[in-house]
């Protein structure tokens, strides 16, 4: 996940990745947004890595990037995903979920993956309550599509999400140099 303020450099950061991740290119405040996501592009497609946009398929297309990343509010919109699945039959979609009904709705809505936040302590969010292990492993339970975990997750915690259902975890400070 790009972070305007935890990520002001996405392009280094990914150049330090490898084939089995993914970048969503979130930055939503940067009035370099485009930039940042295009820069991002070419050196996902060197790594082979996948890159989706949160939240503006407009830009997702223009970029011919792999997908979109969906924040929670924008599944209250079924018009939203009903039309980036006609327009791009093809993306990987992914949406976050804070909550079981949350996820549960992305599913239903389509999304290919759910991105459940935050599980523990983090410093993206520092003023809110994680949700905790049992929590993430309820809505891992309840939904079908891979449930990635995110919000204070490392290499370490993440034996203890996988047995709590998780595929995979996103995250912010994990892949960055002064974690």
């Amino acid at each position: 996940m790009t972070d305007d303020a935890r990520t002001p450099d996405p392009v280094a950061v990914a150049a330090t990745l490898d084939h089995r991740t993914a970048i969503i290119v979130r930055h939503y405040q940067s009035q370099q947004r485009f930039r940042v996501a295009h820069d991002l592009m070419a050196v996902a497609r060197a790594k082979n890595i996948r890159v989706l946009i949160a939240g503006d398929w407009d830009l997702a297309a223009c970029l011919g990037a792999d997908g979109v990343h969906l924040p929670e509010y924008v599944l209250k919109d079924n018009g939203f995903m009903r039309g980036v699945r006609l327009k791009h039959p093809d993306w990987v979609v992914t949406a976050a979920a804070h909550s079981l009904s949350a996820a549960i709705r992305a599913e239903y809505l389509g999304a290919d993956a759910v991105i459940v936040s935050p599980v523990f302590k983090t410093k993206s969010h520092p003023g809110t309550t994680p949700m905790g292990l049992n929590r993430f492993a309820v809505i891992s339970k309840h939904v079908s599509v891979p449930v990635f975990a995110m919000g204070g997750v490392n290499g370490k915690s993440f034996t203890r999400l996988g047995n709590a259902g998780a595929y995979g975890y996103a995250g912010i400070g994990e892949f960055l140099a002064d974690r």
